[in-house]
């Protein structure tokens, strides 16, 4: 057992020597390590799984709106919620901070196009990637840490527990930098161009671009390829038994084990829409562009369906009592469990929504509108 242990810290010691944080002899320092698990909404899809989980439960009862600020841009993107209820929303000029009543605390207007949502780091900066191939870390103040020049970037960034990065860049190649983002790894992908990278067991990296499934060791080392048999159409999801889900262009929903192997494919009856959702039972929430919103089993079977003549044009997002989130031109509906219909509301004013909606610590609802705006609904 302790040659065990002794051998497990060894790994892990190596694994983090690449992002240590120097400090100067005599002096005292706290080194942060792990994003803490009180965010509500630390990065793109939730959690670095993917797996369009958020903290919380959904209300009984249709909400309110309780107040709607401007996000500084068209199609903001997020939001990023932090666990003292702070907003960070990337934007077509880098990224905005709320506080949660809505109100500007900062604004970064210089970094370029946001690829994603800013994504928390375990010292509660940002890290937000653009598509000019501008990579930031920016604090809690708005003051930018470090920047690093890489080619665009046109997914989101993955930061691992000991503040390292990983981003995909259109030249087919993919990133790890450390906390200071210095680079660590370049791995060249065989396919693809917008790369949004997942955490899948043991480190893993899981990463669907082009028409592979591409796993990747924490050193950047190639592990296996799949077909998808289709365009990813969502990052690939990874679910509490380490089942990688991820949809394609064409139609179909694939399952893949944690080794690698194909498990199931399931025909969706439509094109996949952009991002998944995995339940607590293992079940698969996938919106389509044209047969509504459906859940498949574990082992691949459509449980049920709910129609939709208008395409699901966001994400869809889980709570912890498997209730989803769909966004449907202006409308943002509940669905329970079972695919019945807990309640509905109407962003209003003309707006459409294209982000998945988000939770805040106190139950509150965010939306982002794509005329440039964030709703707020409790």
């Amino acid at each position: 057992m302790r040659r065990a242990l002794l051998a497990a810290a060894a790994v892990a010691l190596v694994s983090s020597v690449a992002s240590a944080h120097p400090v100067t002899i005599g002096r005292y320092a706290e080194i942060p390590y792990g994003i803490r698990p009180d965010h509500p909404h630390p990065t793109e899809r939730g959690g670095p799984r993917r797996d369009g989980r958020i903290r919380g439960r959904l209300p009984a009862r249709v909400p309110r709106r309780v107040w709607e600020r401007p996000a500084g841009s068209r199609g903001p993107l997020g939001p990023t919620v932090a666990a003292d209820g702070s907003i960070y929303v990337g934007t077509r000029d880098g990224v905005v901070a709320l506080s949660p009543d809505g109100e500007v605390r900062w604004r970064l207007d210089d970094l370029g196009t946001a690829s994603a949502a800013p994504s928390l780091t375990p010292s509660e900066d940002l890290v937000v990637a653009t598509r000019e191939g501008v990579l930031a870390r920016v604090g809690r103040d708005g003051v930018v840490r470090r920047r690093r020049r890489l080619e665009p970037m046109r997914g989101a960034t993955l930061v691992l527990d000991d503040g390292s990065v990983i981003v995909g860049t259109v030249d087919r190649r993919v990133h790890r930098l450390d906390a200071d983002l210095r680079p660590v790894f370049t791995t060249r992908l065989a396919d693809g161009t917008e790369v949004t990278p997942t955490l899948a067991r043991r480190g893993v990296l899981a990463l669907a671009s082009g028409q592979l499934l591409t796993l990747l060791d924490p050193r950047g080392q190639l592990r296996r390829q799949v077909s998808l048999g289709g365009r990813a159409s969502s990052p690939a999801a990874v679910g509490d038994d380490g089942t990688i889900w991820v949809t394609t262009y064409e139609g179909t929903l694939v399952a893949i084990d944690s080794g690698g192997r194909v498990r199931s494919r399931t025909e969706l009856g439509s094109r996949a829409a952009l991002g998944l959702a995995i339940g607590h039972d293992g079940s698969v929430r996938v919106p389509t562009l044209t047969a509504g919103l459906l859940c498949v089993g574990p082992a691949g079977g459509v449980r049920w369906t709910v129609p939709s003549s208008i395409r699901i044009n966001a994400p869809v997002v889980i709570d912890e009592d498997d209730t989803t989130l769909m966004v449907v031109r202006d409308r943002v509906i509940a669905v329970e469990a079972d695919g019945t219909e807990r309640w509905r509301f109407v962003v209003g004013n003309g707006n459409h929504l294209g982000q998945s909606p988000v939770l805040g610590a106190d139950g509150t609802i965010y939306v982002a509108l794509r005329g440039g705006g964030i709703q707020a609904w409790r």
